[in-house]
């Protein structure tokens, strides 16, 4: 992509680095044993979780400018380590397997909103390890207590259970350096959802020199297990970028994304199709400053599939209020898994402007209708504990001057600075 011709003013907006990214990298720089670098690093409620963690066990973490160096060489544990994830569920799931192949005992704590989560499928294949979960409540995920081990005398780890989030998975495969070389993950029952998201953490560990060979029958194996390199560079995140380039096209203000790579890793990278169908233009003159044309952009009803892009979702539904017509939205099924049930949020939210959505849970399909003629003058909405539906519902504020929500901290889960960087498009 070559660079265009820019006008008078283009705005510059500072996204956060990619928590996806960057919690991967945690766990694997905890097992490096080594100096290991997280180039571009950034704050939010979810790193900071596992940040703490490291601290609290002694983890060498030197911040270098922009960049944090990990050391776990001389970390130390106590008879009973207590470990607070708060709300962050992918922090819960990844911590949860490293503690695992960890010789101590543990105790999981967190908000009463992540015990109502599941982690019961990933539990349920980490006692093939020999690990005994003890869920405190019924029907709850915490408090949650075991007793970790570092004699891996196993040679395979079965998923018995549907996948339904792909950090259960993904959480596994991010012990490949403490796991034997040749060692299985197998899938016995479906296929795992949010694909992308496994491939991405294999091409993350990859690039690093740990390798997991994929096989059709939906098999992993362990091919090398030893690092080449101690240090990645993380990109800009693809997901929170989705609100300001829609807020680009929406009041057609061409903007300037830094360290948002084209070559990332990360799925909702692929949002570049979907923009570039409503004809926004993107250019970049050096992988990393990524410019964005929306002078040609127009909405129309579309039909899509989110199976790769799930987190894409919101951002889109929201932007259906733009222009009247039927909207289609297909791949949804692990939403009903994340902070909230986003389907139900999102059908909740945007009645309240007069836009009808349907959706089907066991389908994973939603359709959304805007046939509003007016939209009224203030609102006010919830956010459920969930950054996503603040961010995405703030789409809305070209239309409606006077919108409020219930929660406007919510959005440090992922992008601590976002109220910032939204002011400037209205500045």
């Amino acid at each position: 992509m070559a660079a265009f011709v820019q006008p008078f003013f283009m705005l510059s907006l500072s996204l956060p680095y990619s928590k996806s990214e960057i919690n991967r990298l945690f766990i694997l720089a905890f097992q490096a044993k080594h100096d290991f670098t997280i180039q571009n690093f950034s704050f939010c409620d979810d790193t900071k979780v596992i940040y703490d963690f490291y601290h609290q066990m002694g983890t060498n973490l030197e911040p270098q400018g922009n960049n944090l160096l990990i050391n776990s060489k001389n970390v130390h544990f106590n008879t009973l380590n207590i470990v607070n994830v708060h709300q962050a569920g992918t922090a819960f799931r990844f911590l949860v397997s490293l503690c695992s192949i960890l010789p101590y005992k543990f105790q999981f704590i967190g908000h009463n909103s992540l015990s109502k989560r599941p982690i019961q499928p990933l539990t349920n294949a980490l006692t093939q390890l020999g690990i005994t979960f003890d869920f405190d409540q019924l029907e709850s995920s915490l408090p949650l207590t075991f007793n970790g081990k570092n004699n891996i005398d196993v040679v395979q780890i079965l998923f018995h259970d549907n996948i339904i989030s792909s950090q259960f998975l993904t959480s596994v495969l991010l012990l490949g350096p403490s796991l034997p070389l040749n060692f299985k993950i197998i899938i016995t029952n479906h296929d795992f959802s949010s694909e992308s998201y496994v491939l991405m953490t294999l091409k993350m560990m990859e690039k690093l020199g740990i390798v997991w060979d994929y096989n059709l029958d939906n098999t992993f194996v362990l091919t090398k297990n030893t690092f080449d390199y101690y240090s990645y560079t993380v990109s800009a995140d693809w997901t929170n970028a989705s609100y300001f380039i829609a807020l680009s096209c929406i009041l057609k203000i061409p903007i300037i994304l830094p360290n948002l790579s084209i070559q990332s890793f990360q799925p909702d990278v692929d949002q570049l199709f979907y923009w570039t169908e409503l004809g926004v233009e993107f250019f970049t003159s050096n992988d990393r400053d990524l410019e964005i044309n929306p002078f040609n952009f127009e909405l129309i009803p579309f039909e899509w599939d989110f199976s790769s892009t799930p987190d894409l979702f919101q951002t889109f539904a929201v932007l259906t209020a733009y222009k009247k017509g039927k909207y289609i939205f297909s791949g949804l099924d692990t939403l009903k898994y994340k902070e909230t049930h986003r389907l139900l949020a999102i059908k909740n939210e945007l009645e309240k402007v007069g836009i009808i959505m349907n959706y089907d849970d066991n389908l994973g399909i939603c359709v959304i209708i805007n046939n509003v003629d007016a939209f009224p003058e203030q609102v006010f909405f919830n956010t459920y504990h969930d950054h996503r539906m603040a961010m995405s519902l703030s789409l809305l504020k070209p239309l409606i001057n006077n919108i409020q929500f219930d929660d406007l901290r919510v959005v440090s889960k992922s992008f601590p600075n976002y109220w910032i960087e939204f002011s400037k498009f209205f500045s």
